[in-house]
């Protein structure tokens, strides 16, 4: 979903964790961060720590992962759609709504 909605996957960017133990977490002074170069660099790291851990084997992951980019295209394709001021053949406009909305997914996603 993020790809298709910055169009592009080469988006570097770094989180950290809540639930690491005390001193690494986002809160501590030195939190712990992970660093990536793509959502999908991130999402296959998220993915298969799912196996590390115990939680799923990597069948039920590839499945999970499969049916998660259908269900994002299908939110892509329904509700991600270019914002028009008044005119849908206004270019400019759709290059500004569009910008606003990465503007806005960067204010509050951190990207």
């Amino acid at each position: 979903m993020l790809k298709r909605f910055f169009g592009t996957d080469t988006t570097s960017f770094s989180v950290c964790s809540y639930t690491l133990p005390a001193g690494q977490t986002c809160a501590d002074v030195s939190p712990t961060l992970r660093h990536f170069t793509g959502f999908f660099q991130a999402a296959d790291e998220n993915a298969v720590s799912r196996i590390y851990v115990g939680f799923h084997f990597r069948d039920a992951v590839e499945t999970g992962t499969r049916h998660g980019a259908r269900i994002a295209n299908r939110a892509v394709n329904r509700f991600l759609r270019p914002v028009h001021n008044g005119d849908n053949d206004d270019p400019a406009g759709q290059i500004e709504a569009q910008a606003r909305n990465r503007r806005w997914l960067a204010e509050h996603l951190g990207l």
